[in-house]
């Protein structure tokens, strides 16, 4: 439980600071080579095997998010912040992989747990540079990352990760910029480019082909 609070702990903080020095597509196709982490982990830490579909499921996924992220790109892109970025895909794939390792333990007290820990450890640091300027924004910002992009996603997260093999449930991370195209969409029925056309059609063709392991 520890190196999995940690591991929460060092990929969120990463993040953040990472999009200080990268543009919000960048950190997306640097955040998504979590899979290609997720995977050899998986064997190391749990004895998981992955074949040949879903490497390959990863590897398809991961270059439509390359080529979805092209027309986004404000040219940001710096060493450091691609350092960053991309060890916070290396945790956030171990902690990944840590759910399944403690997928026997009650997901509640894990989720607390982990929480609890990385929250304490953001404690830390916080007095450093902290400033705080009260706002009505302010509040509905730190409900929504607390509840909804804390607490709601990583339980779900936590949900996946004891019912799938790693393999499978990582790659469903490309959902995400495929979801936010098809409301964008709906939204304001502008038809998206060539470019998100094709990187969208990829990464669902990688999640389908990561659906063929075990089949």
């Amino acid at each position: 439980m520890i190196i999995l609070s940690v591991c929460t702990w060092a990929s969120s903080g990463l993040w953040a600071i990472g999009l200080q020095f990268v543009s919000p597509a960048e950190s997306a196709v640097l955040s998504y080579t979590m899979p290609l982490f997720a995977i050899p982990l998986a064997i190391v830490i749990v004895g998981e095997k992955t074949s040949r579909s879903g490497w390959a499921g990863a590897i398809v996924g991961f270059a439509g998010v390359m080529i979805y992220a092209i027309p986004l790109s404000r040219n940001r892109l710096t060493i450091f912040g691609g350092v960053l970025t991309l060890v916070d895909a290396m945790f956030w794939a171990a902690y990944t992989v840590y759910y399944r390792k403690v997928r026997r333990q009650d997901p509640m007290r894990t989720i607390a747990t982990q929480l609890l820990l990385a929250g304490s450890l953001f404690l830390l640091g916080a007095p450093l540079g902290f400033r705080l300027v009260y706002s009505s924004n302010l509040v509905f910002d730190v409900a929504y990352l607390a509840l909804l992009n804390g607490a709601v996603l990583i339980y779900l997260w936590n949900a996946l990760a004891r019912l799938q093999k790693i393999s499978r449930m990582s790659t469903l991370v490309y959902m995400i910029p495929a979801t936010a195209t098809l409301f964008e969409f709906a939204q304001t029925r502008i038809i998206p480019n060539i470019l998100s056309i094709l990187g969208v059609g990829l990464m669902l063709f990688g999640i389908y082909l990561s659906r063929l392991e075990g089949q």
